[in-house]
C-alpha cells in the first residue's frame, strides 16, 4: 500500500491471493491513468499499489494501454513490475 513509510510487521490470515509489499519511499507517485505516456521506469500509484513501468525496450509503450493495467490485466506484468 501505498503510505510513504514502512509498515508495522502484522500476522495475517492465510490467503490464496498474495500480498504485495508495502512502498517504503517518502510519498506516492502520481495515479496511473488509461491512455498514459509512460517511459521505462516510471513510477504509478493504482488501489494503493506501487507500479514501475518496464524498461524493456518498447514495453514502455503498453504502460498506459487498459489491456496492461498494472495489476489488473492478465497481461500487466509484460509491462509493469509491483514495486
Amino acid at each position: 500500500e501505498c503510505s510513504g513509510t514502512a509498515a508495522a510487521l502484522t500476522t495475517l490470515a492465510p490467503t490464496t491471493k498474495p500480498t504485495p509489499s508495502r512502498w517504503t519511499n517518502e510519498g506516492c507517485p502520481e495515479a496511473w491513468t488509461s491512455a498514459g505516456s509512460y517511459e521505462g521506469g516510471d513510477l504509478v500509484e493504482l488501489d494503493g499499489n506501487v507500479y514501475s513501468c518496464s524498461t524493456v525496450t518498447g514495453a514502455n509503450l503498453w504502460c498506459g494501454l487498459d489491456a496492461y493495467k498494472p495489476g489488473d490485466s492478465i497481461y500487466w506484468e509484460q509491462a509493469w513490475k509491483l514495486m
